[in-house]
């Protein structure tokens, strides 16, 4: 069985509180951070769509992400 992996955000540099941009701006820093730290998860199908749908909440973003790399690379994002 292949181990799992969990991608910390918070760790990995990505300024998970942006106080000052709204929160579109978050969810789009985090797709272009995802882009550049991890290649695998956004070139993977639906990695776009979870932006489009959730423009709006980093969380809910952060949850479909962690869906889409856990079901096809046994990875997991989290926040912190």
């Amino acid at each position: 069985m292949k181990s799992k992996k969990l991608i910390v955000l918070l760790d990995e540099g990505f300024d998970i509180d942006a106080p000052n941009i709204d929160s579109i701006e978050h969810v789009k820093l985090l797709k272009y951070f995802m882009e550049k730290q991890h290649p695998k998860i956004s070139q993977l199908e639906g990695f776009n769509q979870i932006f489009v749908d959730n423009k709006y909440c980093i969380m809910n973003v952060v949850e479909d992400l962690s869906d889409l790399a856990e079901k096809h690379l046994n990875q997991f994002v989290v926040l912190l």
